[in-house]
């Protein structure tokens, strides 16, 4: 889910600058790094020493917690606006297409849910996976997703969707039919181990509220039309929206730092809870099946949601070691993969349609 900030983050032009294609170290970019390195370590540092990582309210969660619920509050206002200004008795037609722009604005605004873009596997169909998912549940202490879906990706997430919440676990056959037994078990106790921890990222009024920020951002953000010159007005007009534009371009800085903070933290509580069932070898040898991610000079690792997974791998190994409650044993992930064959097949010639040589 590191996409979703830095997507965000791209989208609303917050990449570093350079200047004729030179990347040199100025001063505000060595501090930057200096705080970007510091964080990381600090963050694991903190979390080490933490003698249980349960999910808990710190400041960040309750600023996110106070900024969404102004932000949702405020489309509720844009509706109750709008219906005054069409429903009210004596207002002239100024007032009533002033409200058809704010019933424009509220359907713009509003929430989002997710939805379940792939077909989900039958449980009849791939018993041998499900009786795995199952066992690793049950050891984890949530529910059996609700839903569980393949693609071609190189990953794997766990998501809610729809009006009713349901649970999504998605399978990236690229990434599970190169991974060990034990290593599969890890990566199912990981992602089901953002559920038993309310993972912040994964909250529906949390990432609603950042949408409809960037939703706020692009309704006024002055959009210049190309023209050899423009009028005073003109001008006045685009001074005063860029003025409107800046609190929310603020709003939604200090909300991706803050959601891309708390998400590093939950992919930490994440591996530790795996590790109770999975066992710590097997976290961190799903961890190495990850390529390590480089230095990018165009996003800062503040704006990723997962940490680097050398910091993972350390983390692991420097707290107690545990061993597997949940095993797989071959035979039972030769039956997993005879049942999967067809998915696999399928993520593969979607691969193939991409020019993709090997994962």
């Amino acid at each position: 889910m590191w996409l979703l900030g830095s997507n965000i983050w791209g989208s609303l032009m917050f990449k570093r600058e350079t200047g004729d294609g030179e990347k040199g170290k100025n001063r505000w970019e060595r501090m930057q790094r200096w705080v970007e390195n510091w964080q990381q370590e600090a963050m694991f540092q903190h979390l080490l020493k933490r003698p249980t990582l349960r999910p808990r309210l710190t400041l960040a969660k309750l600023v996110m917690y106070l900024l969404s619920l102004a932000v949702h509050l405020s489309t509720v206002l844009v509706w109750v606006a709008a219906a005054y200004y069409l429903f009210t008795d004596g207002l002239g037609g100024g007032e009533r297409a002033f409200g058809v722009i704010l019933v424009l604005m509220g359907l713009a605004l509003r929430p989002r849910f997710n939805s379940i873009d792939d077909e989900p596997l039958p449980r009849e169909q791939y018993p041998r996976l499900f009786a795995l998912i199952d066992r690793v549940a049950a050891q984890v202490g949530v529910k059996p997703p609700d839903h569980v879906v393949y693609s071609y990706h190189y990953n794997a997430t766990f998501s809610r969707a729809g009006l009713r919440n349901r649970s999504v676990l998605h399978l990236g056959m690229g990434l599970w039919m190169k991974l060990t037994p034990e290593a599969r078990v890890a990566l199912i106790a990981h992602e089901l181990a953002h559920d038993a921890n309310g993972d912040f990222g994964r909250n529906w009024m949390i990432y609603n509220a950042l949408f409809t920020l960037v939703n706020w951002y692009i309704i006024f953000v002055p959009y210049r039309v190309i023209a050899p010159y423009i009028s005073l007005w003109e001008s006045i007009i685009y001074f005063l929206l860029y003025l409107i534009t800046r609190p929310i371009y603020l709003l939604i800085w200090v909300y991706v730092l803050l959601l891309m903070y708390e998400s590093r933290r939950a992919e930490y509580m994440a591996d530790a809870l795996a590790a109770q069932v999975a066992g710590t070898h097997a976290v961190t040898n799903l961890h190495r099946f990850f390529p390590q991610r480089p230095p990018d000079d165009d996003f800062s690792p503040l704006y990723f949601s997962h940490p680097p997974e050398a910091y993972r791998i350390r983390f692991l190994e420097a707290r107690p070691r545990q061993f597997p409650n949940v095993i797989s044993t071959e035979a039972e992930m030769r039956q997993i993969d005879a049942e999967l064959a067809k998915p696999y097949q399928h993520a593969q010639r979607e691969l193939d349609k991409l020019g993709v040589v090997d994962y």
